[in-house]
C-alpha cells in the first residue's frame, strides 16, 4: 500500500511540476531533491520540443567543433545536447584555441573516446593526423566509427582499441602528438608508466577525477610539470554562463529553465582538467 501511494504521489507531483510557479514554491519548501526529480523530466521534454529544429539536425552549432555531424542522436556516457549546441565543457575553450593555433599534430590519441566528440572533432581540425582511441565500451567504438563516416573521415585514419593497453599506447605515442585522457580516475596511471622523453612527446588534455581517486591531479602535475607548462581548469557550476553561449534564437525563444536543461552536463561532482603543453627546447 505504501509503495502504491508513493507511486501516485510521484505522478501527481510530476503533473504539478509542469507549473513554473508551483516549482518555485516547491523548491523553497524542500531541499531533498524530490521535487527536482519530478521536475526534471518535465523540463527535459519541454526543452526537446522547443529545440527540435536545432537538435534534429544532429550537427554541432557552435564552439570549436562547429559543423561536426552526429550519425544519430546518441552519446556515450555524457550529455548530448550540450555537444550539439556547442556549450559542452566550454571552460576548455581557451585550451582549444591554443591547440588549434599550434603546430599540426601527427597523432591524436584519445583515452576514453566515447562516441568520438573529441577524437572526431579534432580529427576534422587536423585533417592529416592519425586518430587513435581507447575505450572499454563496445557502443563507443560503434558510435565513433559511425560519426567518423558522417564527417567524411577515412576509416584508414582511425585506430580504435578496447580497454587501455600501455603497450599499444606507447607504440602509438610519437613526437608531436596530442593526447586526451578521460578514463574515470585512472588517468594518472596513463602518464605514470612513461619515461620523461615519452611524456615530452605530446601535449596533454587530461580530465582528472580526484573525487574518485584522491591525489590524481597532484600526481599528474608532478610528472608532467618537469617537461610541460601546465594550466588547471575547473568546471563552472554557473549554468547561466553556459546559457549565454547558446544561439541567440534559443535564448530569445526559451525560458531560463529550458536553457539550463539544454546546457546541463549532469555532472555529479566538480571536475578539473590539466592542460599540459610542451616547453620550447
Amino acid at each position: 500500500m505504501k509503495k502504491t501511494l508513493h507511486s501516485v504521489a510521484r505522478r501527481v507531483t510530476r503533473v504539478m511540476m509542469k507549473s513554473d510557479l508551483l516549482w518555485e514554491a516547491a523548491r523553497r519548501i524542500s531541499k531533498d531533491g524530490f521535487f527536482f526529480r519530478q521536475r526534471y523530466p518535465v523540463i527535459h521534454k519541454r526543452a526537446r520540443r522547443a529545440c527540435a529544429s536545432f537538435l534534429d539536425q544532429l550537427e554541432v552549432l557552435d564552439g570549436p567543433f562547429v559543423g561536426m555531424k552526429y550519425d544519430q542522436e546518441r552519446s556515450v556516457g555524457s550529455s548530448l545536447w550540450p555537444k550539439l549546441l556547442g556549450t559542452y565543457e566550454s571552460e576548455l575553450r581557451p585550451c582549444f584555441q591554443q591547440i588549434s593555433r599550434g603546430q599540426r599534430y601527427r597523432k591524436i590519441i584519445d583515452i576514453g573516446f566515447a562516441e568520438g566528440y573529441y577524437l572526431i572533432g579534432f580529427g576534422r581540425l587536423f585533417a592529416d593526423s592519425q586518430l587513435v582511441g581507447f575505450d572499454t565500451e563496445d557502443e563507443a567504438q560503434q558510435q565513433c566509427r559511425a560519426n567518423a563516416r558522417a564527417n567524411g573521415i577515412d576509416q584508414g585514419r582511425l585506430q580504435l582499441h578496447g580497454a587501455f593497453d600501455s603497450g599499444l599506447f606507447e607504440t602509438a605515442l610519437e613526437p608531436n602528438s596530442l593526447v586526451i585522457v578521460d578514463c574515470e580516475g585512472t588517468e594518472s596511471e596513463v602518464v605514470s608508466g612513461l619515461s620523461r622523453d615519452q611524456a615530452a612527446c605530446a601535449d596533454w588534455l587530461i580530465e582528472t577525477h580526484d573525487h574518485l581517486i584522491d591525489g590524481t591531479s597532484s600526481r599528474i602535475v608532478a610528472i608532467l610539470g618537469e617537461t610541460h607548462d601546465l594550466v588547471e581548469v575547473t568546471t563552472d557550476d554557473d549554468l547561466q554562463s553556459k546559457c549565454r553561449l547558446l544561439p541567440s534564437s534559443i535564448r530569445e525563444s526559451c525560458d531560463s529553465y529550458v536553457q539550463e536543461a539544454l546546457v546541463s552536463e549532469g555532472r555529479v561532482a566538480r571536475q578539473s582538467w590539466i592542460f599540459a603543453t610542451r616547453r620550447a627546447a
